[in-house]
């Protein structure tokens, strides 16, 4: 019951492309038009010109596979959102235990982040969000209409007959005149506020895990540097040299991250799935007292305790079973969040 769900819903025309594949693929020859315009434009700075031409083949196959599965992975948030918000109180805080139990010690920066927004801004968040979101709305529509114009009326769409940059200079104008720049503006700085206060909150949670990774990324730095740096300068070329250095130092960050992070785990699969136990026994067996199916007085009863820490026994031996990490096909599901918690450890370690 975090927010709202019908504040952000899925447009109906993207509901339609999972069976549009054709106007998909229109779409994304469009998107290539636009992508090569911007890397191939003498008004481009160069610096610009180099990443896009660089970027432009894998962009081209992200964009062809999001449309494919962009639809599916919205489709299926929401739903799984809408199930989640369907259910009663305890049912949701008794999964939320279960899940807390049995899969918090991979993702221990996320929850805690999460936490974090909720307690210090998720309201704020959640207008941010819907704001952008239905902004974003509205772009969709906007494009989807300008995209089956046919002002000469030769049956053919006007987008399918432009130049890359005449095209460009149409969906620029698009955007301008469809977003509110004021709300949007508003929206991304709230956003990027709400971040700002998570990362700071974690930070400080997780203070004693980044000094570990700092002390042990400067005490390896040193032999590291003696061991790898003759090898790199005679294997690369003389002006590569300057990459030395900086290669050195990131590899010492990334294995030091790596060891600080891993004993982070281990602590933080005990006391995830501690505390997921006692979540999940007590709001299991208050739904049981509502349903009448039992009727125990949790205050003097120490079964919610038993029950919990029989949950808790069962996640640990989960996690450390599977070497705290999620087994398949949990592991794909749950990529996206996988990639944020290592984004977040970077984040709060380094920066």
């Amino acid at each position: 019951h975090l927010m709202d769900v019908t504040a952000l819903s899925i447009p109906p025309s993207r509901e339609r492309a999972l069976n549009d594949s054709a106007d998909e693929r229109k779409q994304a020859d469009r998107i290539d038009k636009i992508v090569s315009e911007i890397a191939t434009s003498s008004s481009s700075p160069e610096w610009l010109r180099q990443i896009m031409s660089a970027v432009a083949p894998a962009f081209s196959v992200g964009i062809r596979a999001l449309n494919i599965v962009g639809p599916y992975i919205v489709s299926g948030f929401y739903g799984a959102f809408r199930f989640y918000s369907g259910l009663s109180s305890n049912m949701s805080t008794a999964l939320y235990g279960l899940a807390l139990s049995f899969f918090g010690g991979s993702f221990p920066v996320a929850i805690a982040a999460a936490e974090a927004f909720r307690v210090s801004g998720w309201d704020r968040l959640v207008t941010c969000v819907s704001d952008i979101n239905e902004d974003f709305q509205l772009l969709l529509k906007a494009n989807e209409e300008d995209d089956k114009k046919d002002d000469d009326k030769d049956g053919v769409a006007d987008v399918d007959q432009m130049d890359s940059r005449t095209l460009l200079s149409r969906k620029i104008h698009l955007f301008m005149v469809t977003v509110n720049p004021e709300r949007l503006m508003q929206a991304i700085g709230g956003i990027g506020q709400a971040c700002a206060a998570a990362v700071a909150v974690v930070k400080v949670e997780f203070a004693r895990t980044v000094a570990l990774a700092v002390s042990i990324a400067d005490n390896i730095k040193k032999p590291a540097a003696l061991i790898i740096t003759p090898i790199l300068a005679r294997v690369l070329p003389v002006e590569y040299h300057k990459w030395i250095n900086p290669t050195i130092t990131t590899t010492c960050r990334l294995v030091a991250m790596s060891v600080a992070w891993y004993i982070q785990r281990v602590l933080s699969t005990v006391h995830s799935a501690m505390l997921g136990g006692l979540i999940a026994g007590r709001a299991l067996l208050r739904m049981l007292n509502e349903r009448k199916i039992v009727t125990i007085d949790l205050e003097v009863s120490f079964i919610d305790e038993a029950l919990g820490w029989l949950i808790t026994a069962a996640g640990i031996y989960f996690q450390f079973s599977n070497g705290m990490r999620l087994p398949f096909p949990l592991n794909l599901i749950l990529l996206p969040l996988s990639i944020i918690d290592y984004i977040l450890e970077w984040v709060v370690t380094w920066q």
